[in-house]
């Protein structure tokens, strides 16, 4: 007595069959996307170009805070200048 296993064979998808259905795919896809898109007329309340970053507009605001910082944490340079004179590695270290 022999056992075989009973196995289902199985057809692949034709290329027929295949192409409807990822031809379907794309069009609940483009679907999809076309029922999720909003269109904003230029001008309109929901144009936000006006609320864009600006560069110079940023610079304008932060450039002052940033020197003053950078001013208050600056040593004299006639203090480095000596102390790099006296001793290079001591310098460095204590001045970066």
């Amino acid at each position: 007595m022999s056992a075989k296993a009973a196995t289902a064979s199985t057809r692949p998808a034709s290329p027929a069959l295949r192409r409807a259905l990822a031809g379907a795919a794309v069009v609940v896809l483009l679907g999809a996307m076309a029922l999720d898109t909003k269109v904003v007329r230029i001008g309109s309340a929901g144009d936000v170009r006006s609320a864009v970053f600006s560069a110079a507009d940023y610079g304008k605001s932060e450039f002052p805070k940033v020197q003053a910082d950078v001013e208050a944490r600056a040593a004299d340079a006639v203090t480095v200048a000596t102390a790099i004179a006296k001793d290079r590695a001591t310098a460095e270290k204590e001045y970066g």
